[in-house]
């Protein structure tokens, strides 16, 4: 499946419900809909993989916490959906402020693929185009040492972080409602 084709802004209203800079988790639903996938119109129910650690600090840095038991459960869920090509909508933290239901992610994207020989989940994300001759424009890594996926590539974006995952609609019905 090439996710290119998938991929859609989400500045683009014709493509996407009150597009704009806030509309990434609705972009998001839309990519996954053109990949004949329902996701949940919300995220309270989630796997919340990291969590605030202490108050901000000088610099407009944001100490994370990483749960383990929801990191490994939701790894072993976005592995498995993107070696099958189903996607995944990931929160993501990239900067300081907050603009969502956790008080951490800044911004949505989609994983749909799993690339077995460089261990990375690739996706879509609607906030930036697709650089030509690539087939997706966001990728991650699993870091066993802080317990989390951080952005692979570009350099300057690896700090970049899933803070949340949402599943489909059908696997999200099982998990906890959170605020």
């Amino acid at each position: 499946m090439s996710l290119r084709d998938h991929w859609v802004s989400q500045f683009d209203a014709n493509a996407v419900p009150k597009a704009g800079p806030t509309a990434c988790f609705r972009a998001c639903r839309t990519i996954c809909a053109l990949m004949g996938h329902v996701m949940p119109e919300g995220t309270t129910r989630r796997w919340q993989l990291a969590e605030k650690d202490g108050p901000e600090l000088e610099t407009g840095v944001q100490p994370l916490r990483f749960n383990g038991q929801e990191t490994a459960e939701a790894s072993d869920h976005m592995v498995a959906e993107c070696r099958a090509e189903r996607p995944v909508i990931v929160g993501i933290e990239y900067r300081s402020g907050s603009f969502n239901r956790d008080g951490i992610t800044d911004h949505f994207v989609v994983v749909a693929r799993y690339d077995e020989e460089t261990q990375e989940l690739c996706g879509l994300n609607p906030g930036a185009v697709v650089p030509p001759g690539q087939d997706f424009n966001v990728a991650f890594k699993f870091d066993p040492v802080g317990i989390r996926w951080r952005r692979s590539w570009p350099e300057h974006l690896r700090d970049t972080v899933i803070s949340m995952v949402v599943p489909r609609a059908d696997v999200a019905a099982g998990l906890v409602e959170r605020l």
